[in-house]
C-alpha cells in the first residue's frame, strides 16, 4: 500500500491552517462566554477626560450612578483616571468619540 507523504512545506501549511482555525474558534468561544464584554467597553482615557464626561454618555441621565458603577467596575478610589489609562465603561448610550482600547489592558473583572 502506498502512503501519501506531505512535503515539509505541506506540513507547515497544514500546521498554520490548524493553528489559525484553533485561534478563530478560541476567540469566538471567549467572546461568547464573556457577557462582561457585551455590557462594558474597554476604552483609553484621553487627556482632559473625566469620569463626569464619560458618565454623561449614559442613557439613564444620572451621572452620579454611572460614575459609581465605573469606579466600582475598575476598582477606582476617587480622582479621575490618568490620561492613557484603560478603563471599563458601560457599553450603552452615546459611544461616539470614545477611544477603544484592548480589553487585555483594562483592569481585571470579577
Amino acid at each position: 500500500m502506498n502512503r501519501t507523504k506531505l512535503t515539509p512545506l505541506g506540513r507547515l501549511a497544514a500546521l498554520v491552517l490548524i493553528l489559525t482555525l484553533g485561534a478563530i474558534a478560541g476567540a469566538a468561544g471567549v467572546s461568547a462566554t464573556r457577557p462582561h464584554a457585551q455590557a462594558w467597553r474597554c476604552i483609553s482615557v484621553r487627556p482632559g477626560e473625566t469620569l463626569w464626561d464619560l458618565a454623561g454618555r449614559s442613557p439613564d441621565g444620572d451621572r452620579r450612578e454611572a460614575i459609581y458603577e465605573i469606579e466600582k467596575e475598575n476598582g477606582l478610589t476617587g480622582g479621575a483616571p490618568q490620561a492613557g489609562s484603560a478603563i471599563w465603561v458601560p457599553n450603552e448610550g452615546d459611544q461616539t468619540g470614545l477611544l477603544e482600547a484592548d480589553s487585555a489592558s483594562c483592569p481585571s473583572t470579577s
